[in-house]
């Protein structure tokens, strides 16, 4: 995880990093070309099966399933370093209310601060994927996302998005109460 451009971030409400990392941008172009290749090559399939009227329902199946994990592939990378906007009170308050809730609801991650920023991270075991949690804290705005890692603990898991987006929506509910 390279240094936060807080600025940039809040501005775009998606993490944005200083470093000029090429990985991240090959992790992320790699999915994409995954996604691309398995919706043209069902679309393809099904062009064909149509054109030469040979077209089971098994294959239309198979090819929409395929389809739809392309989909979600592309949804995933896209939602993956989005920061979702909680509104909170002041800045010192939201910054205590946070640890405090966190730190009940995820036992297993280590948190701290830095400046205006709360981290939170769960390294990688082979029974547990591991979990970063970032927090930026801009006046009465708190803005937050979680993203799985894999592979070691060095790979964003675009898999894991719906369980992300779950668990920042539980921490807003609760921030909201």
């Amino acid at each position: 995880m390279g240094q936060i451009d807080l600025q940039k971030s809040i501005r775009t409400r998606k993490l944005n990093f200083n470093d000029s990392s090429c990985w991240r941008w090959t992790e992320r172009g790699l999915f994409y070309l995954v996604a691309a290749t398995f919706i043209y090559f069902s679309a393809k399939d099904t062009w064909n099966g149509l054109t030469t009227d040979n077209l089971p329902i098994s294959r239309i199946i198979f090819d929409l399933l395929i389809v739809s994990i392309g989909v979600w592939l592309i949804y995933s990378v896209v939602h993956l370093d989005k920061l979702t906007v909680i509104k909170g009170k002041d800045k010192e308050t939201n910054k205590n209310l946070m640890y405090d809730l966190l730190t009940g609801m995820f036992t297993d991650t280590k948190f701290f601060f830095i400046d205006d920023q709360l981290f939170g991270t769960r390294q990688w075991t082979m029974k547990k994927p591991g979990k970063e949690i970032t927090l930026i804290f801009n006046e009465s705005d708190i803005l937050i996302n979680i993203t799985h890692k894999v592979r070691f603990g060095d790979m964003d898991s675009p898999f894991h998005v719906l369980t992300n987006q779950a668990d920042i929506k539980e921490i807003k509910k609760r921030v909201e109460k």
